[in-house]
C-alpha cells in the first residue's frame, strides 16, 4: 500500500474544523485548521481529500517565517490517491510548526459514505438531517485530512447550524451561541446568510483520535437520557439516544443496554471509560450495521430500535448485542487503535467476542450466547475460511479498496473464534488480564497484534505469539482426522478446503492445535499438537463418550471413522449425556460440512441427526435445520425426487416440534422454546407441510382484508409474511409492499420482513414487479433484504444473477464505496450450481474492473464451485458404493432371492437395533440418502439395493451359517423325534404335538449352536455402512479378518456372544417350524385338499409354518439383533461384556419396560416379508430332495435287488 500512504515528512497535532451544515439546501461548508509538526524536512504537503470537495482557498503559516503564504491548489488533486498535493516554494524544516487552513465545500449526498443525508416523513414531506461516516476511508470525503489510522490528533469541532436543530460531536458541547456576520468569514456565501436564523454549537477538544472516528450531526433529534456511575471513580457519566421524533419511542432498550455493559468493561479491563459522555443515534440510512464514533455511536435502525410490545426476541438480542458490540470498541479501536488496517481484526475480533459474548452473558444469560457464538460466528468463519478464496485474518492492504472488503467474518468471526480458542487455552480470567495489560500499555496509541500477545503472554505464562501466529496470519484452518488404536488415537492435521483435498503447496502450515480432548466430564486442555501427525495415549478408546474439540472450543473440524461417528451419535442422544450442547452444535455441523466436501456422503451426515430427534436445545435443531436447508438449496435445480425426499425428511424432524411448541407465544416461554416456535414453522412450511402453510395462510388472512395483525406473533413475522406470500397471489404480495412504504407499525422488523417476503413470490410477474421496484423503491441500505429473498427463492435465482448483469453499472454507481456492493454482487450468482455457472461468472466480469470487490466475487465464484463439487461427490460416493456393491453380483455370488432376503433383514436389523418409533421414519432417512445418489448416477433400482446391502463377503458366511443351522435343524429333526416317541413309548412313525416340539427345540439348539459364530460376524458386517451408521459399528474387511478381530479383541468367547439368544430365537421358531409344517400337510392330505407329495401341499403347508414361525421368533430375533450390535466394554477379569444388555431375558426385559409389548414386535412386517420366502423355500425344497432322495433310493434298491 506505499503508494496510497502518505508521506512521513508531517505529523497532525490537532484540527480546528468548523461546519456550517445546511439541512435546507443539503450542502455544507467548512474551514479546517490543521496543526503539524514537522518530521523530516520537506516542500511537499500531502493530505488526503475527495473529488466532491472543492476547495476555495489555502493558507499556511509556520513559526520559522513567521508569516501567512497563499497557496493555489490548483491541478494538485489525484483523484486515484485521493490526495491533495500542495508544492511549496521553501523548505518546512525538521521541528518547525505548521498550521494549514483549508476553506472548502460540498454537498450532502445519499452516499452514507463522509457527511451525508438521511430523512424520515413528517405529514408526507421528507424532513433532513445528516450525520457521518468515516470508517474506513472516508473522512477524506467530509474534509481534508489526513486520514490513516495511525495519524492520531485532537480536534476541535465546532457546528453552525439551524436553530431549530440539534448538533452532536464526539465530545459534549461547550457552549451552544447566536451566530453572527463574523461567524461566516470564511464562507463563500457569507453575505446571503443570516445570522439569526443560525446557532454555533462548540465541542470540547477530543482525546487523540483517528480521523475515522471522529464524527459529528446535525438535525432534528429527540433523546432519552440515563446514566451510569464508574466502579473505577464513582464519576457519573450521562448517556443519551438520539433518534427521529417518529422513533425515538422506540429507543429505550439501546439505552438500557449500554448503561448495563459500560461498569462491565471497566471492571474487565480495570480502565475508566475517558470521554465525558457517550451518545447513540439512531439513522434511517446507514450502509454499515453500526459505528463506534468515539462518544457518538450511529447505527442503522434495524440494530437500535425496540417496541417491548411489537417486537420479537431476535430484535431484543440484535439491539442489545450491537450496543455491547459498538460499546466494547470505546476500549478496542478507540483508546487503542489497530497500527493500520492490516490489524482490523484487532478491533473487530475484540468487539465480537467480549462485547457480544462474554458481556453479554454477564446480563443476559438465559440467551446462551457462549453456545450461540457457535453458530452465528465460527461456522460461520469456518465456511469462509474453508474456501480458496479466503484470507488471512491479518491480511496485507494494498489499496483502499482492499480494506472495505476486509469487513468479513474472517476478520470479526473467525478473529473472535481464534481469540475464544486461546481464552479457552489459558483460561477466561487470564485471558482477559492479559488484554487489560494490553490496553494499559498502549493508551491513547496505536498497536499491532504483537503486542496484544505480549499482554497475554505476559499474564499467561507462556510464548502466545509462537502459538497463534500460524492462525493469524496464515490462510484456512486445519482438519483433524482421527484414528483409533487399541491404547489410544492418531490424529493428523490437513488444510481444510470445501472443494476437496488440498494441493501440497496449500497444505503447508502446520498449526498449534489444541485437542481439548473431552472424556465423560473431563476436558484436558494440555494436549496439543503442533506438527503434522501424532499419537495421544486414552483410556477406555472403545467407550463413546469421549471426542475431540470439547465445547467446540477450537477453530478446526474433526474427522471421525463411520464407526466413532455412530458412537458419538449415540451418546449425543442420550438424555443424560457426557456431550455438553456446544460439543452437539459442532459434531451436527462437522458431520454436514465434511460431507458436503466429499468424506463420505451427505447421507452418512443424515444418518446422524436422525439419532438426534429427541433433542431439547434450539441451538442442536437449529444447527440441522440450516444444514438440511443448504443441503436442500444445493439440489434446488437438481432432480425434484431429490428434494421431495429431502423435504420429507424435514418434515419428519419439524412438523412434530410444530404440534408441539404450537404457533402462539405462552406466558412464561423460555427463550429456547420461542425461537424453536420460529424454527420448527419456518423449517416445516419450507418443506411444504400443508397443515403448516394452511395456518399460515389463515393468520395472514386478517392481516390482508382488514390491518388486522393480532393472529401474527411477533417472533413468527419473517416467516409468515414470507410464506403468505409464497403461497398466496398478488393480494398477499401488494400488502407487503404497502408494508415496505408505510409500515404501520412502523417498526423495522416489520418492515424487514415484508421486504424479504415480497422475493419469495412463485409468480414469474411478481417475480418482476419486485425488480422493478429494487430499481426504484428500496433504500441503497435495504438492498440486501430482497437480494437475499430472491436468491434463496429456486424460481427467481437465475433471474436474480440475469437481472444483476443487466444492472451493474447503474449499481455499482449506486453503492460506489459502500460495504454492501460486493456482497449484493456475491448474492446474485453464489446460489448457482451448474458446472457452466462458473465459467459464465468468470466471463462476464472477465474485462471488468473488479477491483472494489475481487474479494466478494472469488468467493462467490468458490461457492458455486463448492456446490458443485458436493453434487458431484455425493455421486462419487454413489458410484462407489455401487462398484463395490456390485463387485460380488457380477462374479456371480449372489443370487437375486437372496438378496432381496437380506435387504428386509438390514432394514429389520436397523430398526430393531435402534428401537426406532416408526419404520417409516427410518425410510425417509433412508429415502432422502439414497435419493442424492439415485439422482446423480444412471443405475437401476436394483444396483441401489446391492449398492447398500452387498458390502464385504458376508455371503459365503450366510451359506455356511445356513447349512450349520439347517443342516442340524433338519438333519437332526427326525432321528431326535423318533428318539423322544421311544422314550416315551410311543411308535417312531407317529406323530405326537409333544414329541414334535421337543425334537424342533432340541435340533434348533444344535443348529443355533454351530451357526452363530458365522451368524454374529454377518450380522456385524452387514449392519455396517459408512452412508447410514445405524447402531454399533464393527468394520471388517472380509470374514476371515472379522474372525481374527472378534477373537483378538473379545477372545473366544467373543464368538459366542448372544448364543444364548440365538438358542432362544431358534428353539422357538423351530419348535413350531416342522410341527406346524406336518401337521398342515397331514391335515390337507387327510381332508382331500392336496395329494400328500403335491408341489401345491408343500406350499401351502410351509406358508402357514412360516407365518406361525414370524409370530414366535420376533422377540426373540429383537434381542439377539439388539445384543449382537451393542457396544462393549472390558471388565478387570478382561472380559468383554455389553453394555446395555446381560442376557435376552434382560434385553426382553428392558424392551418392554422402555417401549411395551410392541417393542418386541417392530419390524414384524419386514421379518415375515423375510422368513416366510424362507421358510417356504426351505421347507419345500427339503421335502423334494427328501423325495427325489427316497425315489432314488428304492430305484437303486429294485436295482440292486433285481441284479
Amino acid at each position: 500500500m506505499s503508494e496510497f500512504r502518505l508521506p512521513k515528512s508531517l505529523k497532525p497535532i490537532n484540527y480546528d474544523l468548523k461546519l456550517k451544515s445546511d439541512l435546507v439546501d443539503c450542502n455544507y461548508e467548512g474551514l479546517v485548521d490543521i496543526q503539524f509538526q514537522v518530521k523530516q524536512s520537506t516542500d511537499l504537503i500531502s493530505l488526503h481529500s475527495h473529488k466532491n470537495i472543492k476547495i476555495h482557498y489555502i493558507n499556511l503559516y509556520t513559526n520559522s517565517i513567521k508569516q501567512s503564504q497563499s497557496i493555489t491548489p490548483d491541478h494538485s488533486f489525484d483523484e486515484k490517491l485521493e490526495r491533495l498535493n500542495l508544492s511549496l516554494p521553501f523548505n518546512l524544516n525538521q521541528g518547525d510548526d505548521v498550521t494549514l487552513s483549508i476553506s472548502f465545500n460540498s454537498t450532502l449526498d445519499d452516499s452514507m459514505m463522509g457527511y451525508y443525508r438521511s430523512s424520515y416523513k413528517q405529514d408526507d414531506k421528507d424532513i433532513y438531517y445528516a450525520l457521518t461516516q468515516h470508517e474506513p476511508t472516508a473522512a477524506r470525503k467530509s474534509f481534508p485530512c489526513l486520514d490513516e489510522p495511525i495519524l492520531k490528533a485532537t480536534y476541535d469541532i465546532s457546528i453552525i447550524h439551524r436553530k431549530d436543530t440539534v448538533a452532536l460531536s464526539n465530545m459534549p458541547p461547550i457552549h451552544s451561541s447566536p451566530a453572527t456576520s463574523d461567524t461566516f468569514n470564511y464562507s463563500k456565501h457569507s453575505g446571503s446568510t443570516n445570522p439569526d436564523e443560525w446557532v454555533v454549537t462548540k465541542f470540547e477538544k477530543t482525546p487523540l483520535i483517528s480521523s475515522y472516528l471522529v464524527a459529528w450531526a446535525n438535525g432534528h433529534f429527540k433523546h432519552l437520557e440515563s446514566s451510569y456511575k464508574s466502579p473505577i471513580s464513582g464519576k457519573v457519566r450521562p448517556l443519551r439516544i438520539y433518534a427521529t421524533p417518529d422513533l425515538i419511542n422506540q429507543a429505550k432498550l439501546g439505552l438500557d443496554a449500554k448503561s448495563q455493559v459500560l461498569p462491565l468493561y471497566e471492571k474487565i479491563f480495570d480502565i475508566e471509560y475517558p470521554l465525558p459522555k457517550l451518545d447513540t443515534l439512531v439513522a434511517n440510512d446507514f450502509d454499515a450495521g453500526a459505528m463506534e464514533n468515539w462518544g457518538l455511536i450511529t447505527g442503522r435502525t434495524s440494530v437500535y430500535l425496540y417496541d417491548d410490545k411489537l417486537s420479537g426476541l431476535d430484535a431484543e438480542k440484535r439491539v442489545v448485542g450491537v450496543q455491547s458490540h459498538e460499546v466494547s470498541h470505546q476500549w478496542f479501536g478507540n483508546v487503542v487503535t489497530m497500527a493500520d488496517w492490516h490489524g482490523l481484526w484487532l478491533n473487530e475480533a475484540f468487539a465480537t467476542l467480549v462485547g457480544e459474548i462474554i458481556v453479554i452473558d454477564r446480563i443476559r444469560p438465559e440467551w446462551k450466547v457462549y453456545s450461540e457464538f457457535i453458530t452465528q460466528h465460527l461456522h460461520r468463519a469456518l465456511d469462509l475460511d474453508a474456501l480458496k478464496s479466503s484470507h488471512p485474518i491479518q491480511v496485507p492492504v494494498k489499496d483502499p479498496a482492499t480494506i472495505n472488503q476486509i469487513f468479513d467474518a474472517i476478520s470479526y468471526s473467525k478473529g473472535g473464534s481464534v481469540l475464544r480458542m486461546l481464552s479457552n487455552m489459558v483460561g477466561e480470567e487470564t485471558f482477559l488480564k492479559g488484554v487489560s495489560i494490553y490496553l494499559k500499555k498502549h493508551l491513547y496509541g496505536n498497536a499491532e497484534t504483537q503486542d496484544l500477545w505480549n499482554g497475554i503472554a505476559e499474564a499467561a505464562g507462556i510464548d502466545v505469539q509462537a502459538i497463534m501466529d500460524p492462525w493469524t496470519l496464515k490462510q484456512g484452518f486445519p482438519v483433524l482426522t482421527v484414528n483409533e488404536s487399541q491404547n489410544g488415537i492418531q490424529v493428523r492435521q490437513d488444510r481444510f478446503l470445501s472443494t476437496g483435498k488440498p494441493t501440497a503447496e496449500e497444505n503447508e502450515t502446520e498449526w498449534h492445535v489444541p485437542l481439548f480432548i473431552r472424556q465423560g466430564d473431563h476436558i484436558d486442555k494440555s494436549v496439543a499438537l503442533n506438527k503434522r501427525q501424532a499419537e495421544f495415549a486414552l483410556s477406555d478408546v472403545s467407550s463413546s463418550n469421549w471426542k475431540l474439540n470439547a465445547e467446540t472450543a477450537g477453530v478446526y473440524r474433526v474427522l471421525y471413522s463411520p464407526e466413532r461417528l455412530a458412537k458419538l451419535g449415540i451418546e449425543a442422544s442420550k438424555s443424560d449425556s457426557s456431550f455438553s450442547l456446544n460439543d452437539r452444535i459442532g459434531l451436527v455441523n462437522d458431520a454436514f460440512v465434511l460431507a458436503k466436501a466429499g468424506n463420505g456422503p451427505t447421507s452418512g451426515a443424515l444418518g446422524f441427526i436422525s439419532q438426534l430427534k429427541n433433542e431439547k436445545e434450539y441451538l442442536v435443531w437449529s444447527s440441522m435445520a440450516t444444514s438440511l436447508a443448504n443441503l436442500s438449496s444445493v439440489w434446488c435445480e437438481e432432480s425434484l425426487s431429490v428434494r421431495e425426499k429431502i423435504d420429507a425428511l424435514r418434515r419428519k424432524l419439524f412438523s412434530p416440534l410444530v404440534k408441539q411448541v404450537g404457533f402462539d407465544n405462552k406466558e412464561g416461554d423460555s427463550p429456547d422454546v420461542l425461537q424453536l416456535r420460529e424454527l420448527s414453522i419456518a423449517s416445516a412450511a419450507a418443506a411444504n407441510d400443508k397443515a403448516v402453510v394452511q395456518e399460515i395462510k389463515r393468520r395472514f388472512q386478517p392481516l390482508l382484508e382488514k390491518d388486522d395483525d393480532s393472529l401474527i406473533p411477533n417472533d413468527l413475522l419473517r416467516v409468515i409474511y414470507a410464506q403468505a406470500v409464497k403461497h398466496g397471489g398478488e393480494a398477499e404480495w401488494s400488502k407487503c409492499l404497502e408494508i415496505v412504504k408505510n409500515p404501520n407499525p412502523p417498526t423495522p422488523m416489520h418492515k424487514i420482513a415484508a421486504m424479504l417476503a415480497l422475493g419469495s413470490t412463485k409468480h414469474e410477474e411478481l417475480i418482476e414487479k419486485t425488480f422493478d421496484f429494487i430499481e426504484h423503491g428500496f433504500k441503497n441500505q435495504d438492498l440486501m433484504y430482497p437480494y437475499v429473498a430472491l436468491r434463496n427463492n429456486p424460481i427467481s435465482r437465475r433471474k436474480l444473477w440475469e437481472y444483476t448483469k443487466a444492472n451493474l453499472n447503474k449499481l455499482e454507481k449506486r453503492l460506489e464505496g459502500n460495504f454492501s456492493l460486493g456482497r449484493l454482487i456475491s448474492f446474485s450468482f453464489d446460489g448457482l450450481a451448474q458446472p457452466n455457472d462458473v465459467n459464465e461468472v468468470e466471463e462476464f466480469f472477465k474485462h471488468r474492473d473488479t477491483s472494489k470487490y475481487s474479494s466478494s466475487l472469488n468467493q462467490g465464484l468458490d461457492a458455486v464451485k463448492v456446490s458443485v463439487v458436493c453434487i458431484s461427490l455425493d455421486s462419487v460416493m454413489g458410484l462407489g458404493d455401487k462398484q463395490v456393491g456390485c463387485k460380488g453380483l457380477m462374479e456371480g455370488n449372489t443370487r437375486a432371492t437372496k438378496l432381496l432376503d437380506d435387504k428386509y433383514k438390514q432394514v429389520k436389523e436397523f430398526d430393531e437395533s435402534e428401537g426406532w418409533e416408526e419404520l417409516e421414519e427410518d425410510m425417509a432417512i433412508i429415502d432422502a440418502s439414497s435419493a442424492l445418489k439415485d439422482s446423480a448416477i444412471d443405475s437401476d433400482d436394483f444396483q441401489l439395493i446391492v449398492s447398500e446391502v452387498c458390502k464385504g463377503d458376508w455371503e459365503l458366511l450366510m451359506f455356511i451359517k445356513q447349512v450349520a443351522l439347517n443342516g442340524c435343524r433338519l438333519g437332526f429333526y427326525e432321528p431326535v423325534r423318533r428318539q423322544l416317541n421311544s422314550l416315551t413309548g410311543i411308535p417312531a412313525d407317529k406323530n405326537v404335538t409333544t414329541t414334535s416340539v421337543g425334537a424342533g427345540i432340541v435340533s434348533g439348539m444344535m443348529g443355533a449352536a454351530s451357526g452363530n459364530p458365522f451368524y454374529l460376524i454377518k450380522a456385524r458386517m452387514q449392519a455396517y455402512s459408512p452412508s447410514l451408521p445405524v447402531g454399533t459399528q464393527h468394520h471388517y474387511r472380509h470374514g476371515y479378518d472379522a474372525l481374527k478381530s472378534v477373537i483378538r479383541v473379545e477372545g473366544i468367547s467373543g464368538l459366542i456372544r448372544g448364543m444364548d439368544a440365538a438358542i432362544l430365537r431358534t428353539c422357538m421358531g423351530s419348535s413350531v417350524q416342522l410341527p406346524t409344517y406336518i401337521a398342515a400337510k397331514t391335515y390337507f392330505s387327510s381332508n382331500g385338499i392336496f395329494e400328500p407329495t403335491s408341489l401345491a401341499n408343500f406350499i401351502f403347508s410351509s406358508s402357514i409354518s412360516g407365518a406361525c414361525v414370524c409370530l414366535m421368533m420376533q422377540p426373540p430375533d429383537v434381542a439377539l439383533t439388539r445384543m449382537y450390535n451393542q457396544p462393549t466394554q472390558k471388565m478387570e477379569n478382561g472380559k468383554s461384556v455389553g453394555q446395555f444388555y446381560k442376557n435376552p431375558i434382560d434385553c426382553l426385559y428392558k424392551t418392554v419396560k422402555a417401549e411395551g409389548v410392541t417393542g418386541l414386535y417392530k419390524g414384524t412386517s419386514a421379518q415375515f416379508l423375510r422368513i416366510a420366502p424362507h421358510t417356504v423355500c426351505c421347507l419345500v425344497f427339503n421335502d423334494l430332495v427328501c423325495g427325489w432322495y427316497s425315489g432314488f433310493k428304492k430305484s437303486y434298491v429294485s436295482t440292486s435287488t433285481s441284479s
